[in-house]
């Protein structure tokens, strides 16, 4: 899936944040080529103890009745806020049949939060987090590194990595789908840098295939990506 890259891609635009749902970690070691499907199932046990962590609030490991009746709430509002967003998405969609909007910042139907982990040493890797992926080459990282992708759940195809600030000795390539947007007639995509409050610094050298409807960008530190539009014709 790897392809080059070209300069063409310059743009500024709003920020806005996301809500964020969690719903399950999946993580693998760099030295095992394929996770099998059992071996999936065990960060997934872990994601839930983990979860469960959270509303554990006397640290004895179990969830007593209050506990379980505040994890269930929590539940609920993560529910109807993912509701919300499914039901702006469809607004959205519509206005953009109508021509009512044309968007500077790709719109795209929301999706659950995911997170992926895999350790990348100096031989390089490549890690897929949910529809998008990251592709390190050899000589990028001088040491084993846990890489984590952090798909945020939202109207906007946004993915953050960490750890934060990790600089590469060589330029990495980040892929973005976006097959699950909307792309308002007479515009490209690019990816974008943004800082912890979702603030635009900056749009990384683009190139947007149109048919696999993916984008793609080198990156040289770790942030948060996201896709935006710009506009190409009027």
């Amino acid at each position: 899936m790897s392809k080059n890259l070209r300069t063409g891609f310059q743009i500024l635009v709003p920020a806005a944040a996301i809500a964020t749902l969690l719903v399950g970690v999946s993580a693998c070691n760099s030295d095992s080529p394929t996770a099998s499907s059992a071996s999936r199932s065990v960060p997934v046990v872990a994601a839930n103890r983990a979860e469960d962590a959270l509303y554990d609030l006397d640290g004895d490991g179990h969830l007593s009745k209050e506990e379980k009746a505040a994890k269930k709430a929590a539940k609920e509002a993560e529910k109807r806020a993912f509701d919300d967003l499914i039901k702006d998405w469809k607004a959205y969609k519509d206005a953009i049949k109508k021509g009512n909007i044309r968007a500077e910042l790709l719109r795209c139907e929301p999706e659950k939060r995911e997170i992926t982990a895999k350790l990348i040493g100096p031989k390089g890797g490549k890690i897929d987090i949910g529809r998008h992926e990251l592709i390190i080459p050899a000589g990028a990282l001088s040491e084993n590194v846990l890489i984590t992708g952090t798909v945020l759940s939202g109207t906007v195809a946004e993915v953050e990595f960490e750890p934060h600030g990790l600089q590469f000795q060589r330029p990495v390539q980040l892929n973005m789908n976006y097959s699950h947007c909307i792309v308002p007639q007479g515009y490209s995509q690019g990816i974008v840098y943004l800082d912890n409050g979702f603030k635009i610094l900056e749009s990384r050298p683009s190139f947007d295939d149109d048919e696999l409807r993916e984008v793609s960008a080198w990156l040289d530190h770790f942030s948060g990506y996201a896709i935006a539009t710009g506009r190409t014709a009027e």
